[in-house]
């Protein structure tokens, strides 16, 4: 399938700054011998939600973690602003990431957001730290945040002393608070937190429509990507299956059942996964594998050295 664009927008930004163009060109990603990705891409542009929808174990978080450069593809690159993240110093790179900010899944959902020995309103307070953002300000955007969330209640306990709802919520506020170019929300899951999800579904949108954001996130609530997305994407079987404006795509798509029949079960003449991963395995043992021209001078070089060395002990 050809690289995914996210849809059009409004993408004006505030103060005239716009986010991050992020492609995903031709990704895969093996883990423990297993594909989580399969030749993947998607194109992700300022001022627009993306929304990636697939069941659990096809490879969202992987994909979340690989936009933001913490999962490095076993085949194709990741491309931001024109520049091949493996060719970005280290300088580069933390500049990237403090201009981003993440919600991510996996193991400890949430909580891998958050710093876990300060209490909520310092959760907030960090991003905007980290940012050099004046003390003055810093104070007024946690109130207004802790507020628009329904956390000031909480501003003093720690994470884990918090709900899992509402930790959920802190998450969130901590990935929006600071205004990132990029914002990458993995996992996203509001509508068990229905008191709250309709001021965390504007603030999402808010991000990319008003702030020029570019927008990333992860679920497997139809909902949410109905209400929030410009683009929607499915992965199944670990690949782009389908991809498009939330109407077209999820037309007649009502509950899980149907979303897994119509991008799953209908996806079982898909590529052939085993062959493909044997097929990157060739490639990557051809890509270490030595000259033999090479490896001859070199084990030639070795046997003279441990002559020499033998001489030099047998003589008197």
């Amino acid at each position: 399938m050809s690289p995914v664009h996210a849809g059009a927008g409004d993408s004006s930004s505030r103060d005239g700054v716009s986010g991050m163009h992020v492609a995903l060109e031709d990704v895969s990603v093996i883990r423990d011998d297993e594909i989580v990705l399969h030749r993947v891409g998607l194109t992700l542009t300022p001022g627009t939600v993306t929304v990636v929808l697939g069941g659990s174990g096809e490879g969202k978080t992987t994909l979340a973690r690989t936009a933001l450069g913490l999962t490095p593809p076993d085949h194709g690159r990741v491309v931001v602003d024109g520049r091949d993240l493996r060719d970005l110093s280290d300088r580069d790179v933390r500049a990237l990431r403090r201009s981003a900010g993440a919600m991510l899944g996996g193991p400890l959902i949430f909580d891998g957001s958050l710093q876990g020995s300060i209490d909520a309103a310092g959760n907030l307070a960090f991003p905007l730290r980290a940012r050099d953002t004046p003390e003055d300000e810093v104070g007024v955007r946690v109130d207004w945040w802790l507020d628009a969330f329904g956390l000031s209640d909480q501003r003093d306990l720690l994470p884990h002393d918090l709900s899992a709802h509402t930790r959920r919520r802190l998450a969130l506020a901590a990935a929006l608070i600071a205004e990132p170019t990029l914002l990458v929300l993995d996992e996203v899951e509001l509508g068990d937190d229905s008191i709250r999800s309709g001021p965390m579904r504007r603030a999402i949108q808010d991000a990319a429509h008003r702030g020029g954001a570019t927008v990333l996130v992860t679920t497997h609530d139809l909902e949410l990507a109905r209400d929030v997305a410009d683009t929607v994407v499915v992965l199944a079987n670990h690949r782009v299956v389908a991809a498009g404006a939330p109407d077209g795509v999820l037309a007649g798509v009502d509950d899980g059942i149907e979303f897994d029949r119509r991008f799953r079960a209908n996806d079982d003449l898909g590529p052939d996964l085993e062959a493909q991963l044997e097929s990157m395995r060739s490639r990557r043992y051809r890509e270490w594998s030595v000259d033999p021209v090479v490896l001859g001078v070199f084990l030639a070089l070795a046997a003279t050295a441990a002559v020499l060395t033998l001489l030099l002990q047998l003589m008197p």
